[in-house]
């Protein structure tokens, strides 16, 4: 695990004693309305053609926070067949990705553990945390997302903020709990582009993003087709690909999303 990523770690654990951490839902009105509009439009017959690839864009993240521990091996886990499934974001490897939401969506693979919950944490370059909370997790494992509420302040326009998950082993958080971070940085959107998407189905607004470079919410409008439409062979391999394409090797070929 990186400095950077340690002296995370141990601030999300100082400030969640202090301030106290409590379950809460992450649904939310945005996330809603991308569902609504997936469910609605289902795909189309010409989305079969669609390829969904990501084009990195320029810049990498303030501090290099992915490798080490911060993508790595579960302890608590009651199967020792399971003890090398890793715990990870789902971000580009330079751990850096951008996003046009106000309140963008965050996932990660979560491997088989007896672990039930997670502490979630965004925070800015500065380590002023921006929203805290604990989720649950299933302990068969899975794709976990997580939501900010849209009764929080927007994420600034051009500012960084870094995202870290942590697996509450055992039930609280702790310097050792494994653990994984990533950065995220709102850019705005242009007229011309949110006039593309609005023009656009939902798998040719994925393709949209990824050509723009904008991971979050290219990942967050596949993950919710694919949900959908679990079955559907165009959405299976645009996901996986995808993932591959981004060294997520892994889990390209993970399915399930986590309902705990």
């Amino acid at each position: 695990m990186g400095k950077y990523s340690s002296k995370l770690l141990v601030s999300f654990t100082v400030k969640a004693i202090m301030t106290g951490v409590f379950l809460s839902s992450i649904g939310v009105a945005q996330a809603d309305s991308l569902k609504a509009q997936v469910n609605a439009s289902g795909t189309a017959s010409n989305d079969a053609n669609i390829s969904v690839t990501f084009n990195p864009p320029e810049g990498n993240a303030p501090y290099q926070t992915r490798g080490g521990a911060s993508r790595g091996e579960v302890a608590c886990t009651e199967n020792t067949s399971e003890a090398k499934q890793q715990f990870i974001p789902l971000t580009p490897t330079s751990s850096y990705g951008l996003t046009v939401a106000e309140h963008p969506v965050f996932f990660a693979y979560v491997p088989s553990t007896s672990a039930q919950t997670a502490f979630f944490s965004l925070s800015d370059e500065q380590g002023e945390v921006y929203y805290q909370t604990t989720l649950p997790i299933p302990t068969t494992g899975g794709l976990v997302e997580v939501t900010l509420p849209d009764t929080l302040p927007p994420l600034e326009v051009g500012k960084p903020y870094q995202w870290g998950m942590a697996i509450l082993c055992s039930g609280r958080l702790r310097p050792d709990s494994p653990f994984i971070s990533s950065w995220v940085k709102r850019i705005e959107s242009s007229a011309d582009f949110a006039n593309q998407l609005q023009a656009a189905s939902p798998l040719e607004q994925a393709a949209l993003y990824g050509t723009h470079g904008i991971w979050y919410d290219m990942l967050a409008t596949l993950a919710e087709l694919r949900k959908a439409q679990p079955t559907d062979p165009t959405l299976s391999t645009n996901w996986e690909q995808l993932l591959h394409s981004v060294g997520l090797d892994t889990v390209a070929s993970t399915s399930v999303f986590a309902q705990p």
